[in-house]
């Protein structure tokens, strides 16, 4: 069962920013489009890049330096949670996905663990996009002991995991009222 999460969560990863369309079409205006907001993107990483290591930077230099990892985390958490909360209902419960994979020799429950997968990547990546910028930063400024260093590996990749579970249900919560307000 754990190679088939791999394995859909993989797959499911593949289109995660066009990076599918970009390496398979031959169409070229599709390319052009595919490299456009992968441009997009790449400024947007930056922008938000430049933006928390400027936060970081000032924190430090107003003395609130034993603050930067707190708050870096709560701004990460709550961007992930406003974030994930749209995208959960959308990609947990993909109707057409879920009925082409039904006919294949797959468990349910590696279908919704491959979705939770990938929910987590996504905003592990969202995640690292706040947090990485800022914390280096900060251990440019401040100069922690190794034992912080050490302490924030576990911290980058537990970090989105509250806010993904929470964003997931809330989203599906979100998903199963609207559903219901759709038919009547």
């Amino acid at each position: 069962m754990l190679r088939q999460i791999k394995i859909l969560a993989r797959l499911s990863l593949t289109n995660l920013l066009g990076w599918n369309v970009l390496k398979n079409t031959k169409d070229p205006k599709a390319k052009r489009k595919a490299y456009f907001m992968l441009g997009i993107y790449g400024l947007l990483i930056v922008m938000a890049a430049m933006y928390m290591g400027g936060t970081a930077y000032g924190l430090v230099m107003l003395g609130a330096g034993a603050a930067v990892p707190a708050y870096l985390i709560a701004f990460s958490s709550l961007l992930v949670f406003f974030l994930g909360t749209f995208s959960a209902g959308g990609s947990l419960f993909a109707k057409n996905g879920y009925e082409i994979l039904c006919s294949l020799p797959v468990s349910r429950w590696a279908i919704v663990a491959s979705r939770f997968v990938r929910l987590y990547v996504e905003n592990l990546a969202l995640s690292w996009v706040i947090l990485l910028p800022g914390l280096s930063v900060w251990f440019w400024c401040v100069r922690p002991g190794g034992a912080v260093y050490l302490a924030c590996v576990p911290v980058l990749l537990a970090a989105p995991m509250v806010p993904v579970a929470a964003a997931a249900l809330f989203g599906a919560l979100v998903t199963g009222i609207s559903s219901r307000m759709k038919h009547k």
